[in-house]
């Protein structure tokens, strides 16, 4: 994941959590935004709802997720579906040349 992609996930994720370090494999970065993910399921829903739609994902597949997903998997769908998003952004920032 590129450093621009990881500065997307530290800019929309709670304080309480420790920056996702550049070191980490896609597997610990998956892992840090799906706890982020969870505490924010678990303790603001309304946040995670406006980060969300600052990360820009489909309402129509958050909604779809929600209402589906048994429990303990909403967060790592939720997780999958943000971190496809970011990078789908990062390489349309790439093709045309936006930068930040």
């Amino acid at each position: 994941m590129t450093e621009t992609a990881l500065q997307l996930i530290n800019k929309n994720w709670p304080d309480t959590v420790q920056p996702v370090d550049a070191a980490e494999t896609e597997n610990g970065i998956f892992e840090a935004v799906r706890r982020r993910l969870r505490y924010l399921l678990d303790n603001d829903m309304e946040r995670l709802l406006h980060t969300l739609y600052r990360v820009d994902v489909p309402e129509i597949r958050v909604r779809e997720i929600l209402s589906t997903a048994t429990p303990d998997a909403i967060d790592a769908s939720l997780t999958d579906l943000v971190l496809r998003r970011i990078e789908e952004k990062m390489e349309t920032r790439r093709k045309y040349g936006t930068g930040q």
